[in-house]
């Protein structure tokens, strides 16, 4: 059930036990898969954006959405609270321009999860990111690495 390009079982874990203690009212999620059965238990809203039809999960609230400069071209709603960067496939697109897509929409207080933090090319996006934005980043210990983003003073 679980392949290379899922969240691991381990994040997955930490995932269940944080959106039971956020319980957020809006999430987005970029690339579908397990973990948008995951959210949609624990979310009032949410959007998962996909790009790919064929491996996106089969739930309503993902929209299939091409990709384009490096993020998906969606419009996203505002106050988000919790988001998940799982994708675009970071070999062919990146995942660069996916948090300065978000931005905007971000709520006050929010949390964004990053996976894949393990790999040098998420964490120089991560060090760009915090360049350009009030932000603070923790480092979570799982099998691919996973990078918690929050609102700096927050």
């Amino acid at each position: 059930m679980f392949n290379s390009w899922m969240l691991g079982h381990d994040t997955c874990l930490l995932l269940v036990d944080r959106l039971r203690e956020l319980r957020p009212k809006v999430a987005v999620e970029f690339g579908s898969g397990f973990s948008t059965a995951l959210l949609a238990l624990y979310c009032e809203q949410l959007v998962s954006l996909d790009h790919n039809q064929q491996k996106a999960a089969p739930w309503p609230c993902v929209t299939i959405a091409p990709i384009f400069n490096g993020t998906y071209r969606a419009d996203l709603p505002d106050g988000v609270e919790f988001a998940l960067i799982d994708g675009p496939p970071a070999k062919r697109h990146g995942r660069h321009r996916t948090f300065p897509h978000l931005w905007p929409h971000l709520a006050d207080t929010f949390e964004v999860w990053l996976d894949d933090y393990g790999r040098d090319y998420e964490q120089s996006i991560v060090d760009d990111w915090s360049a350009r934005f009030p932000i603070d980043v923790r480092k979570v210990d799982t099998v691919k690495g996973l990078a918690v983003i929050t609102r700096k003073d927050a």
